[in-house]
């Protein structure tokens, strides 16, 4: 599992209601081993409840990232 098919199934289960601990649980049984860790769960729920929606990493400054050098 992709980060950003994780994130689209943590916003779903959060736009659903359901609260991280939840989240959490049914992304381990449907998911196993391939599933986020509560943590990571807890942290991209937080960005949806303050209204950030965006499935994407915002940008950050400082050194390109090895994919982008490679793109050059």
């Amino acid at each position: 599992m992709n980060k950003i098919e994780a994130r689209s199934v943590i916003k779903f289960l959060h736009l659903k209601g359901n609260k991280a601990h939840q989240i959490h649980e049914e992304m381990k049984a449907v998911y196993g081993d391939e599933s986020p860790s509560y943590d990571m769960v807890v942290r991209w729920k937080r960005n949806f409840q303050s209204g950030h929606m965006s499935l994407t990493d915002k940008p950050r400054v400082g050194r390109p990232s090895i994919k982008d050098e490679l793109a050059m």
